[in-house]
């Protein structure tokens, strides 16, 4: 169960590191020349945020991911998950300190998304045992759709 609420929580990471596997776009008109120009600006602020003040957090971020997932893969891990879920709150706020350009995530869903991460390592910090470990980390069933709806926003607005 814990394996299965935790796996969902690498999407972001990827997005942000530069490992995105974001949906096929479909073809469409081009948009007009306001609009492309106004995409391509808000590009250039995602990727200098992206490459610049907000790489390493990222980076930290995607690990202190990729480790609670691995943790959470592990039979009656529950000391191993909480410090794991322990370093991706602290991951995620760090990241939170170096807010997505407006433009790139006009909705939120990265916030979104950083916010349900600290709120389920706080809860983790005072669960004792698995169960309530698990029942810590339900904040967490709500990032898949969150880091969809923000990899479809990058699109939208970047056209990363």
């Amino acid at each position: 169960m814990a394996a299965k609420i935790i796996a969902g929580v690498l999407l972001t990471a990827a997005v942000l590191t530069g490992c995105s596997s974001a949906a096929n776009s479909t073809s469409a008109a081009p948009p007009p020349k306001a609009a492309r120009t106004s995409r391509l600006a808000c590009k250039q602020r995602y990727l200098a945020w992206k490459n610049g003040p907000a790489k390493s957090a990222a980076e930290r971020f995607s690990a202190a991911q990729t480790a609670l997932s691995a943790a959470g893969s592990k039979e009656n891990n529950a000391s191993g998950i909480a410090t794991a879920a322990k370093a991706e709150g602290q991951a995620a706020a760090r990241l939170d300190a170096f807010p997505v350009p407006a433009c790139a995530d006009p909705r939120g869903y990265l916030a979104a998304v950083l916010t349900d991460v600290r709120t389920a390592a706080a809860k983790a910090a005072t669960a004792s045992g698995l169960s309530s470990l698990v029942t810590a980390l339900a904040p967490l069933k709500t990032v898949p759709g969150l880091e969809s709806d923000f990899t479809a926003e990058l699109k939208r607005t970047t056209g990363i």
